[in-house]
């Protein structure tokens, strides 16, 4: 377990993970990959562990690699990348989608730092070795934690900023229409945040997540009453469900309903 305060071994997590995925990452040639992310044994382990500590730099550091490779591996030659200039190394324009204002601006702000402190490193660590050296570039989208506005932002930094692949959009609603503009113009998006288990069960070919879905947490949830209610004797005898109105809030309240009914 890595301490919070413990800025070292931060460090060294955040490289050992960031080389164990570049070490392979390049190599996916066709967005209809089955995209995993477990280049090396251990590196989502590490970074969970991390996310639960409120370690977000890290994990933040993880998707920001393993997008830029995709997007350069899918789209080099294209605007985004940019080519050497009189010695200067290329650099490549990422697009990511916060709440960075709104209802939800202190965490959508929180996430900011977290990617930039991950883009510093890889940049001031030689780049996205694999490929070239690139220097990273992050282009900001604020979604304003609406999704109307979220597929806005994707649009604009697709069509007027040409960044190569987005990153977001941290709510399930925003991720939800952000990414069918991606899909639309076959832009690779990269989700490390929105658990709704509907966002993966589309059938696109350039919509990658990297997190759990909510589906995988209520089962556990449900594990966890059923073993406090046979603990207690069968006290547990019914149980209320409140839930924000929502693309996330929704769906969890919809898979309670039928994980607790399938456990009787």
């Amino acid at each position: 377990m890595i301490s919070r305060d413990n800025d070292v071994g931060e460090l060294v997590a955040s490289r050992t993970i960031m080389q164990n995925l570049l070490g392979c990452v390049c190599y996916f040639r066709t967005p209809s990959i089955s995209f995993h992310f477990y280049p090396r044994q251990g590196w989502w382990h590490a970074s969970l562990v991390l996310y639960m500590q409120r370690k977000v730099v890290i994990a933040v550091a993880i998707m920001v690699v393993a997008v830029v490779a995709i997007g350069i591996t899918f789209f080099s030659g294209i605007g985004g990348v940019e080519k050497k200039v009189m010695g200067q190394p290329k650099v490549i324009k990422v697009g990511v989608i916060l709440p960075l204002t709104g209802r939800l601006a202190e965490t959508g702000e929180d996430l900011k730092r977290g990617i930039e402190f991950a883009v510093r490193q890889i940049n001031s660590m030689g780049g996205v070795k694999n490929c070239g050296g690139a220097k990273i570039v992050v282009v900001w989208g604020d979604s304003q934690a609406r999704p109307e506005r979220g597929a806005a932002e994707a649009e604009r930094l697709i069509v007027e900023e040409h960044v190569v692949a987005l990153v977001g959009a941290y709510q399930s609603a925003v991720t939800k229409t952000a990414s069918e503009v991606a899909e639309r113009y076959h832009v690779p998006f990269l989700n490390p945040d929105s658990t709704s288990p509907t966002l993966t069960e589309r059938g696109y070919k350039w919509f990658f997540r990297t997190t759990p879905h909510d589906g995988m947490f209520v089962k556990q949830q449900v594990e966890f009453v059923n073993w406090l209610n046979q603990r207690c004797g069968g006290c547990i005898k019914r149980i209320a469900i409140i839930h924000e109105d929502s693309e996330w809030g929704t769906n969890v309240a919809r898979l309670w309903e039928k994980e607790f009914s399938a456990a009787g």
